[in-house]
C-alpha cells in the first residue's frame, strides 16, 4: 500500500485526523451536500468510479455481528494476502464446526501504523451461542463487532488504492468535525476470496465518539 495510507488509517484510529463540514471533498465549499451522500472523488488505475447509490459520509446505526473470527496482522505491502488467508481459515472453520454464514465478511481494524496493522477478519454467523465469548488470544473463535453511531463510506476498487478513499474520508471527517474512535470497519460486499482485486466493493464504517 502506498506510503500515505499509514499515515492517514493511523490518524483515524488514534482520532487524530481533522473532521468536516457537509460538502464533498469534490465540491465547493459553497455547494449543498445532498442528503448523506457527498461526492466521492473520481477513480484512478486499479479503483472503479462511485456507482449511483454508494454512501460517502453517510450516518447509519451500525448493529453488532457475532462473527467466527481470527485475529492477525500484516504490513501494508502484503496485508491483502494476510486478509484473504484469514478469510480462508474462517471459511474452514464454518465447515468444521457446521456454523452457516449470515452475513458480508468484515474486517475490524485494531491497529494501524507506519509498519502495518492488526486485524480481526470474520464472517457474521447464524445463531451464535451468548456463551460462546470471544477467545483471549488470537485463535479461531466467536467475537462481538463494535456497534453504534458509525458514518459510512464505499471503497471501489483493489486493496492498495484505499489510501484515496481514506484521504477523502479524512477530509470530510475534518469538515464536518467528527471525532472517531480508534476502531473501524471493513465490510466487503462482494466476496474478497474470489472476486478480482479491481472489482472489490468495501462498506467502510468508522464511529464517532
Amino acid at each position: 500500500m502506498k506510503s500515505s495510507v499509514p499515515a492517514v488509517l493511523a490518524a483515524l484510529v488514534l482520532g487524530t485526523a481533522p473532521v468536516l463540514a457537509e460538502t464533498p471533498p469534490s465540491a465547493p465549499p459553497s455547494a449543498p451536500m445532498e442528503a448523506g451522500q457527498p461526492a466521492a472523488p473520481p477513480p484512478q488505475a486499479n479503483e472503479l468510479p462511485a456507482q449511483p447509490g454508494d454512501p460517502f459520509g453517510e450516518e447509519v446505526e451500525f448493529a453488532e455481528r457475532r462473527i467466527l473470527s481470527i485475529k492477525g496482522g500484516a504490513g501494508w505491502e502484503n496485508g491483502f494476502e494476510a486478509l484473504r488467508q484469514a478469510f480462508e481459515t474462517v471459511q474452514a472453520g464454518l465447515a468444521e464446526r457446521k456454523l452457516t454464514a449470515d452475513g458480508k465478511p468484515v474486517v475490524v481494524y485494531l491497529r494501524a501504523d507506519d509498519a502495518g496493522f492488526d486485524f480481526e477478519a470474520g464472517i457474521p454467523v447464524a445463531g451464535a451461542p451468548e456463551t460462546a465469548d470471544a477467545p483471549a488470544d488470537d485463535r479461531l473463535g466467536i467475537r462481538r463487532t463494535p456497534s453504534g453511531r458509525a458514518v459510512r463510506f464505499t471503497h471501489r476498487g483493489a486493496f492498495d488504492t484505499m489510501d484515496r478513499t481514506y484521504d477523502a474520508m479524512t477530509n470530510l471527517l475534518d469538515e464536518k468535525r467528527l471525532d472517531v474512535g480508534e476502531v473501524y470497519v471493513e465490510e466487503y460486499q462482494t466476496d474478497p476470496l474470489t472476486t478480482p482485486q479491481d472489482q472489490l466493493r468495501v462498506f467502510i464504517y468508522v464511529f464517532p465518539k
